[in-house]
This record gives structure tokens, sequence and C-alpha cells, in this order.
């Protein structure tokens, strides 16, 4: 058992067609990623993409192509099951990713560590951790790491949120990788 709980973290397993992005969470192409945007989106797609943009595996989960309007957020989901959280109670965590982005601008990201109210049920979830306001730059790749000293009670299961709060775009693309 390694020290990891991320399945897929790499992109590389990709075994659906790429769903346009909507406002309500959804697979994507990538495995094990859910993805949705706020704004209202009106075009886009949450893809694989077989990228050197960023990391060494050559793959990444991409929201490619988004368009939306003000109030324009990227969002990434994953969960772990509670029975690969057990190991992870009362115990330090760190949560890293690598990003990138064509916007244009800096733009700020945050990454949130929510604990499910049930086993395994993430409909109620408690926040735990945030770390807000991470400036990436454009066209740059960016290592995102988030240390949590306690991650306390989490057996019910870990829901790990990475936010890119870009605002209105038109045909952007985001990229996370290695997570």
């Amino acid at each position: 058992m390694g020290k990891n709980a991320i399945i897929n973290g790499s992109c590389q397993v990709a075994q659906r067609s790429a769903p346009t992005i909507t406002a309500g969470y959804q697979y994507g192409q990538v495995d094990r990623l859910a993805c949705m945007a706020d704004g209202t989106p009106t075009a886009g797609t949450i893809a694989q993409a077989a990228t050197t943009l960023l990391g060494s595996t050559g793959y990444a989960s991409n929201i490619s192509g988004l368009t939306t309007g003000a109030g324009g957020v990227a969002h990434w989901r994953y969960r772990i099951e509670s029975r690969d959280c057990q190991r992870f109670i009362d115990q330090a965590a760190v949560y890293s990713a690598k990003v990138y982005h064509n916007v244009g601008s800096n733009i700020n990201y945050t990454i949130t560590i929510n604990i499910a109210s049930a086993q395994d049920n993430f409909a109620a979830v408690t926040e735990k951790a945030k770390l807000s306001d991470v400036s990436v730059s454009t066209a740059t790749e960016t290592t995102l790491i988030f240390s949590v000293d306690d991650i306390g009670s989490c057996g019910n299961g870990i829901e790990i949120v990475v936010d890119a709060t870009c605002g209105a775009v038109t045909t952007k693309d985001f990229y996370i990788t290695e997570f």
C-alpha cells in the first residue's frame, strides 16, 4: 500500500467520450475525475489531453475550449472512498497537482479538502481545509502543494476540489495532472 490514495492521478486512463462541460459536476474523459464550470458555460469539453505542456506522464485532464460568462470558475473534483481513507485518519496529508492554463493573465487557484459526512456518501460534506488564492501565471506549468497538519476524522471519505477562478473567458484551456 503506497502513500498515494489517488487513482489515475497521472490522467493516463480515459475510457469515455469527452462530454460538453456544464454547470453541474459530471465525469469527463479522464477516469475518476469530475468537472464543471460556473458562470453559465456555453462551450467546452472535459477531455484527456496528450500534452507536453505540464507534468511528465504525457497526459492531463483538460477542460478544453471553455467559454463562460462573469463569475467563471473551472472545477475539478476527486473523491477517495472510505476504505482508502482509513490510513489517513488523524495524520498529516499533502495534496499536490500540476496545473496550466492559457487565459492570458494570472488567475487564482483554490484547493479545498472536504470530509464526507457519512460513509461513502458525499451528499453532505464538511470543509476540513482550504488553500485559497494561489496565483498561477498564464502558459506556465505550476505545481500546487497543500499540506494539512492533521486531516482528522476522514474515515467516511475525502473529497478534493481544485478551482481555477478565470472570470469570463472564451475558448480557453485548463489542464491538471499528477495529482
